[in-house]
């Protein structure tokens, strides 16, 4: 089982929305767009405050993260062929 991260590489601030992406599977940007929407129609205190508790809240992701993701991609590319 995948935990929740901060991505490493997927990053537009602090890389929350890249780890949660990377971790359910749904393309990061997606969820960018699905936040500034939901900044609008709250006038921004509980996104704003949802994100910055997840940025002190989930760790970072590692190394070996990067590298366990970049296997499943090849071998996910590879059963495609």
């Amino acid at each position: 089982m995948t935990r929740f991260h901060r991505s490493l590489d997927d990053r537009r601030v602090f890389g929350v929305l890249g780890g949660v992406g990377e971790v359910l599977g749904v393309d990061p940007n997606l969820l960018r767009i699905a936040t500034i929407l939901l900044f609008f129609m709250t006038a921004g205190v509980p996104i704003v405050i949802a994100y910055l508790a997840a940025w002190v809240i989930l760790p970072a992701g590692t190394p070996a993260q990067r590298l366990l993701r970049d296997r499943e991609g090849s071998n996910a590319y590879a059963r495609t062929l």
